[in-house]
């Protein structure tokens, strides 16, 4: 039976079947490092934003606006009634302006950022530099 198979046949199957053996052991040790890897490798390169010149993306980005605005406003106003402290107020922003992270790097983010800037001088809040505001659009990791 074994003087059918060649010398050259032989390696092939052992080479393939320990490749094989090797490949299964390591794919289900290292399985949840490959998912991250793969995972990783995909957010990096796909375009998961849509389109910002499609009509209808720019009329979420404005009714998400519009939303941001109005929390910032109430939130600056009780902060300039209740006299808040800097932290408490600026974590209360970050939280806000971290619901709406899609708006970051777009026009609106330059509206937003005016809005605090403008907002925290009507309601008397001194402790808002253009500096931390724009820090509130850094993703806590």
């Amino acid at each position: 039976m074994f003087s059918s198979i060649s010398w050259t046949d032989f390696i092939v199957i052992i080479s393939t079947a320990t490749l094989l053996y090797y490949f299964v052991i390591v794919s289900l040790y290292f399985r949840r490092d490959i998912i991250a890897a793969i995972e990783k490798y995909r957010t990096k390169h796909s375009n998961s934003q849509p389109p910002q010149d499609d009509p209808g993306y720019l009329e979420i980005l404005l009714d998400r606006t519009m939303i941001v605005c109005d929390q910032i406003r109430t939130c600056l106003q009780e902060a300039g009634i209740e006299k808040t402290e800097k932290e408490i107020c600026v974590n209360e922003l970050k939280v806000i302006v971290g619901q709406f992270m899609m708006l970051k790097d777009t026009p609106f983010m330059v509206t937003i950022n005016n809005l605090i800037l403008k907002e925290s001088e009507r309601n008397n809040i001194t402790f808002l530099p253009v500096e931390e505001v724009d820090a509130l659009w850094v993703k806590a990791g």
